[in-house]
């Protein structure tokens, strides 16, 4: 998991003075274009055991999952595999229908936007800064993100995800708010301002490190990808402000920082009612997240799901908690 992003800082230290010096955006694209190429190897990966169980290839994905096994040190006997029923629940139904899965849903939304949000906004904002716009680029881009990594690697399994995350929050809303303080004071000098916007980008890359690991080990195997999908959407909703947040920067500075500064503050507050993943073992289903939210509420290991739906916190039958499970349980093993 520390390794989320090792690649990052190259992007923006080498992409971009290449584009520079190749001058014309057909010939960057043409770049890109070519580098792509290697992507077709992809073609050759096996498929999923639940695609090939789903398309009649039993015996292909009993030999995968075998093989899976024995590459991960792991023996598995007697293991069968299951074709699940069909269903009418969607993952918007499992994401959102339950209050305690939908709140979870919600802020690690918000998460990630706010971490799209303060790194590419501070970006864009960045061309705004005196001096040489490729040198604030490439230095913003790449120096706040290698120590974003050494930062990431020492804290993340010593403090938990949770409280890391909270740290890098609460370090982008400080500097933040002395970007402000600077810019009303009228001191907005490059050694002034460049260093925290240093902080700020390298604290909203690991925000953007940790809410992609939190989202993995938060939500069960069922609904992970689905998770990843949904809040990786939301935050390009972050990415594409960034020109219009350097454009309303131009327009009135001091605004647009404001504005990233009051998403942060709130993303603070939310990220207060998160549970630490740490050292847990990752879910499986639908009713493993859901016996884990009353766990973390109520504090109580052994309390169980039904009696959160007894409860009346959802108003979901019995009926439909079993048509959960066998919408969840793509692919089961008995050994």
């Amino acid at each position: 998991s520390s390794g989320i992003n090792a690649e990052w800082p190259l992007r923006p230290g080498i992409a971009l003075p290449v584009c520079v010096w190749l001058g014309n955006w057909r010939h960057s694209l043409v770049l890109t274009a070519i580098l792509c190429i290697p992507g077709f190897v992809l073609v050759v990966f096996p498929d999923s055991p639940q695609s090939l169980v789903a398309r009649g290839k039993p015996r292909a994905a009993h030999d995968l999952v075998s093989y899976m096994a024995t590459r991960n040190n792991t023996h598995l006997h007697n293991f069968k595999l299951r074709r699940v029923k069909e269903t009418k629940l969607g993952y918007r139904d499992l994401l959102f229908r339950h209050p305690s899965v939908r709140n979870l849903t919600l802020i690690m939304m918000w998460v990630w936007f706010t971490a799209s949000i303060v790194n590419y906004g501070m970006a864009y904002i960045s061309l705004n800064l005196p001096g040489s716009k490729v040198a604030n680029f490439v230095i913003l881009g790449t120096v706040p993100n290698v120590f974003e990594a050494l930062v990431r690697l020492l804290l993340v399994d010593r403090c938990g995800r949770r409280q890391s995350l909270l740290g890098s929050v609460l370090v982008s809303g400080i500097g933040l708010l002395l970007i402000l303080i600077l810019h009303y004071a009228h001191l907005s000098q490059l050694y002034l301002t460049l260093p925290l916007f240093l902080v700020v980008k390298c604290s909203s890359g690991m925000t953007f490190a940790l809410a992609y690991l939190i989202t993995l080990e938060l939500f069960p195997t069922v609904l992970r990808q689905q998770a990843i999908h949904a809040c990786s959407t939301i935050a390009r909703l972050g990415s594409i402000s960034g020109p219009l947040l350097a454009l309303i920067d131009k327009l009135h500075p001091g605004l647009s920082v404001m504005a990233i500064l009051g998403v942060d503050v709130v993303c603070f507050v939310l990220t207060l009612h998160l549970p630490e993943t740490k050292g847990r073992p990752l879910m499986d289903s639908y009713e493993d997240l859901l016996r884990f939210r009353v766990m973390f509420k109520s504090g109580h290991p052994g309390v169980e799901v039904r009696s959160l739906i007894n409860d009346g916190e959802d108003s979901t039958s019995s009926e439909e908690i079993e048509a959960r499970r066998d919408a969840t349980s793509f692919v089961t093993f008995s050994n």
